[in-house]
């Protein structure tokens, strides 16, 4: 069986049990697509967002204690902290936008990846 037709069978399989029909839960399916990628670009800009206030931060705190410091060595806790937090962000952000053109440029396709993969 090729792959058409098993997600045609899957589709219909749904749609009966919903009952309702296989164009609409497509039609829903790609609606659904453009959803994840207005939620995938808010979560994009999220992460933009953290990663610039942990930097601002760091920059801050850094600054602040220099000045307090005298030049003295510093911790160097803050910093680390700061940067796995940013790293974990820039990771997801990165995780997001794999995902993202094809949302955004062929919902279909994702529509039928989310059929054949249930």
């Amino acid at each position: 069986m090729d792959w058409k037709q098993e997600m045609l069978k899957r589709l219909d399989a749904l749609a009966d049990k919903l009952g309702t029909t296989a164009a609409y839960l497509w039609a829903v399916l790609i609606r659904q697509a453009k959803i994840e990628a207005i939620t995938d670009i808010l979560w994009i800009v999220l992460v933009i967002g953290i990663v610039y206030g942990v930097v601002r931060w760091t920059i801050n705190y850094y600054t602040r204690h220099d000045e307090l410091m005298d030049g003295e060595p510093k911790e160097g806790i803050p910093l680390v902290v700061a940067w796995i937090i940013g790293a974990i962000c820039i990771g997801f952000g990165i995780a997001c936008l794999f995902e993202l053109p094809t949302l955004i440029l062929n919902p279909e396709y994702w529509a039928l990846q989310q059929i054949l993969n249930k």
